[in-house]
């Protein structure tokens, strides 16, 4: 996916009615949403270490759409809602049931209980990471990725996705009707 193109089709479908600088702020936002969209996902393994709870998300993760423990789901938790279950929760030692991401901007996630097993070898003597060779006591992560270069097909509905906000945002040229159009179409290629 080439930005230029994207900002050339912005260019064409917003008559150059939009603004350098916005459009800019508007496609890095896109790309963001578009990352916590589960159109392109990955598998990641981590390594876990005995006695230790805290670990960081991986730059290329947008969303954890479902994390493993051993090849048991553990479950996500509100931050909030942890201390309801019980008041020592950073204190609980064992096997993890939960995980717990404490700011959305800090990367980082807290396996609860304290896992006290460190992670077996990261080998994978059948070829199946994910089948028979999954690692025990590691984590597993099925996320959505964050893309650095898209693939060409999407060139339109991230320009559309743009237009879309370049229309809605207050200005002489406001015109939510065609925004909404826009975001329409967007969605109908990225939903299918």
């Amino acid at each position: 996916m080439s930005k230029t193109t994207v900002e050339s089709l912005v260019s064409d479908m917003a008559l150059t009615q939009n603004e350098a600088g916005t459009t800019e702020s508007f496609y890095q936002n896109t790309l963001k949403e578009l990352s916590l969209k589960p159109l392109f996902t990955d598998v990641r393994l981590i390594e876990i270490t005995a006695e230790t709870s805290q670990y960081t998300i991986p730059d290329n993760v947008g969303l954890i759409l479902e994390m493993f423990y051993d090849s048991e789901i553990v479950f996500r938790e509100p931050l909030t809602s942890m201390s309801v279950h019980n008041r020592n929760w950073k204190d609980l030692k064992g096997p993890p049931e939960f995980y717990v991401v404490e700011s959305e901007t800090s990367k980082q996630f807290r396996l609860v209980p304290e896992p006290q097993i460190s992670s077996k070898d990261f080998s994978f003597l059948l070829g199946e990471p994910l089948g028979r060779d999954f690692p025990e006591y590691s984590v597993g992560l099925i996320h959505t990725k964050v893309q650095n270069a898209n693939p060409d097909w999407l060139d339109l509905p991230i320009a559309l996705k743009v237009v879309a906000k370049e229309f809605q945002k207050e200005s002489k040229y406001q015109d939510p009707d065609f925004a909404q159009v826009c975001n329409q179409l967007a969605d109908l290629v990225l939903n299918g």
